[in-house]
């Protein structure tokens, strides 16, 4: 283990968005300069957001509607290029309503990303006013939603071009307003995971990267002295070939937290666990040959005997690792489960009200998403799969209209999606349409 040559703090930016509008029914707010849609187009160059009419301005706050916006910071306002690609997907409560909100990683070829906070709206469930959220960070993928400071407000983390990512840590004194931090990796990666890894009760960041000579995990301890910045990152694991997805768990019943990552090109579930005695440092636990091609990866406890144990996807299946209560750390054989078509992503949650996990997958060739219910003895049906019309990205379980079950938010290629569950026919959903364009 060991330390990178890099500064303390990541570079620091202030940005707000945008609560102007409501969300799919947009309507203009007397107090903004406004232009229309597809006017003048941006290019990123050397850091800075350069316009094409000659106008350049450092990018620090940029408000978008569904189809209009206004930039502040540099004279009169412009409109960016649209974006196709919705990435990623995360939830949370953003504006402590306790209504579930959620934010989608918009980025495409050439073009700055973005990030769109979709807060739920008071008396008018399953609607969203949407804020959208620009800094010089260039959001890209893999999101994730956490209170990182201990303040009580979701902060986000989000991949960020090149090799980086971004903390947006929100402002409980200025809800929507978040002060951005960037951290450079140095490696290409697919997800991040957040846990406490090293014993001290604060949150940090986890990565599992790949390169052509290699993969391994780096950690990015959460700093006890300004919460929610993070300290110079740590090689928690260098290995062999390319780590894909990684997934935070107590795996061998310690009370502290461990972490496992797939390599899909051995095909090997790998499992390090924490040094009690030495927090934030990891030793080998097992590697699990399970063939195919593992990909994302989640720890739940799918059985409900109180240990975790592993989920991901395999070319057109899901496999489940059960872990063995008798012998912690350890698994029974692996189980596969067919989903009929690839699956890219997956997300587990109590879909029908059993008591059960169940596990929910998307999928970039099919273009769909699949529930799988669980049946007791841990087994799981295949109830059905939903057409998105276009290459699903990633899906996210969350109650998104307020009635108590949870629905599907899904990041495709043209846009978000959400699968809301009937409310007569448990674990069933029916497709609300295309929540907002990317």
């Amino acid at each position: 283990m060991y330390l990178k040559n890099r500064k303390r703090y990541g570079n620091q930016t202030s940005v707000r968005g945008s609560t102007g509008y409501g969300g799919v029914n947009t309507q203009q707010s007397p107090d903004l300069s406004i232009v229309h849609y597809r006017q003048v187009r941006f290019f990123y160059y050397k850091g800075r957001a350069r316009m094409m009419r000659g106008k350049t301005c450092a990018p620090i706050l940029l408000i978008l509607s569904a189809s209009l916006f206004v930039m502040a910071g540099c004279g009169p306002a412009f409109e960016i290029a649209p974006f196709t690609l919705s990435f990623a997907s995360g939830s949370g409560d953003f504006n402590r309503d306790g209504l579930t909100d959620f934010v989608i990683v918009h980025s495409g070829a050439g073009r700055i990303g973005y990030l769109a906070v979709f807060l739920q709206q008071p008396g008018n469930p399953g609607h969203f006013t949407k804020q959208t959220i620009i800094s010089d960070a260039d959001p890209d993928y893999a999101v994730a939603v956490q209170d990182l400071n201990g303040d009580g407000w979701d902060d986000i983390i989000v991949g960020c071009k090149p090799q980086a990512i971004a903390v947006y840590l929100q402002d409980p004194s200025n809800p929507g307003t978040y002060t951005v931090n960037r951290y450079s990796i140095g490696h290409n990666f697919d997800s991040i995971v957040i846990g406490d890894l090293n014993q001290d009760g604060r949150p940090d960041i986890a990565i599992a990267w790949y390169s052509s000579s290699g993969g391994g995990v780096t950690i990015l301890f959460n700093d006890s002295a300004f919460p929610g910045r993070f300290l110079q990152s740590v090689e928690a694991l260098s290995y062999g070939a390319g780590l894909g997805s990684i997934a935070v768990a107590d795996f061998d019943g310690d009370g502290i937290n461990d972490f496992a990552a797939t390599c899909h090109t051995l095909g090997k579930i790998l499992v390090y666990h924490q040094n009690a005695g030495a927090p934030g440092t990891f030793a080998a636990g097992i590697e699990i040959s399970v063939g195919g091609d593992p990909g994302h990866l989640v720890a739940r406890d799918l059985d409900g005997d109180g240990r975790a144990d592993l989920v991901f996807r395999s070319g057109t299946n899901v496999d489940i690792l059960l872990q063995n209560a008798a012998n912690p750390g350890h698994f029974f054989p692996l189980q596969s489960f067919t989903v009929g078509s690839s699956a890219d992503w997956i997300d587990v949650a109590d879909l029908d009200g059993d008591g059960r996990l169940d596990i929910v997958t998307a999928s970039y060739d099919a273009k769909n998403v699949t529930v799988l219910l669980q049946t007791p003895g841990t087994q799981f049906m295949n109830a059905g799969s939903y057409d998105c019309g276009d290459p699903a990205f990633t899906v996210k379980i969350a109650d998104l209209n307020a009635d108590g079950r949870p629905d599907l938010l899904v990041a495709a290629s043209r846009g978000n999606l959400i699968f809301f569950q009937y409310s007569s026919n448990p674990g069933y959903f029916y497709n609300s349409g295309f929540l907002e364009p990317g």
